[in-house]
C-alpha cells in the first residue's frame, strides 16, 4: 500500500512529536517574505516551544526593533500558517549563520530544463498544494545553491561526492 507523502509526514510527526519541527521548517521557508530582506539577514529562526517562536538576532538594537514589531510579525506568521500556532516571539542576541537570501540566489544561473523536469517529477504526486509549493521552493533553492557553490570554486568531496570547500566535506572529515 502506497501512502501519500503528507500522510507519511503527518504520521511520523505525530509518532515522534515533530509537529513543531514541521511548523518551524514552514516558518523558516517564508521568513524572508514576512520579515523582509534586512530583518532576514540579521535574524535566524531557532526553535518553537510552547507556542513561543525563538529568534536569534544580531545585536540588542535588533532585539528592541523586533520587540516593537513582534505582534505584527506574529500575526503574519499565523496568517501564513492558517493556524494560530505562535502565541509569542522571543528575540535573543546570538551568532547568526549566513542566510542565503533571495537576492543572493538571484545571481545563480537559471535551472536547466532537465532540472525543472526532475523537480516536477518529484512533486507531481503530492496532492497538498502548500506542501508541494514548499518542497518545490526547497528543491529549487537547493539546486541554485549548488550552482552558486560550484561557481565559487567548491568541488566534490572525494569520499561522498557532496560539494565542499575542502578535499573532504565536514561529514566525511568527522568519519575519519
Amino acid at each position: 500500500m502506497l501512502l501519500k507523502i503528507e500522510e507519511l509526514l503527518e504520521s511520523y510527526s505525530k509518532k515522534f512529536n515533530l509537529s513543531s519541527q514541521f511548523k518551524l521548517i514552514k516558518i523558516d521557508s517564508f521568513w524572508e517574505e514576512i520579515a523582509g530582506e534586512k530583518i532576514f539577514q540579521n535574524t535566524q529562526i531557532s526553535f518553537i516551544k510552547d507556542g513561543i517562536l525563538y529568534v536569534k538576532v544580531k545585536n540588542s538594537a535588533w532585539v528592541y526593533e523586533l520587540s516593537c514589531l513582534k505582534e505584527i510579525i506574529r500575526q503574519k506568521i499565523n496568517q501564513k500558517l492558517n493556524e494560530n500556532i505562535i502565541k509569542d516571539l522571543h528575540f535573543k542576541t546570538g551568532i547568526i549563520k549566513k542566510n542565503y537570501s533571495k537576492s543572493i540566489l538571484k545571481s545563480a544561473p537559471p535551472l536547466s530544463n532537465q532540472e525543472e523536469e526532475k523537480i516536477k517529477t518529484i512533486l507531481e504526486n503530492i496532492s497538498d498544494d502548500h506542501l508541494r509549493e514548499i518542497l518545490g521552493r526547497i528543491l529549487t533553492k537547493s539546486i541554485q545553491l549548488k550552482h552558486l557553490k560550484k561557481k565559487s570554486g567548491w568541488n566534490k568531496c572525494v569520499s561522498c561526492g557532496d560539494l565542499s570547500k575542502e578535499h573532504l566535506c565536514p561529514f566525511c572529515q568527522l568519519k575519519k
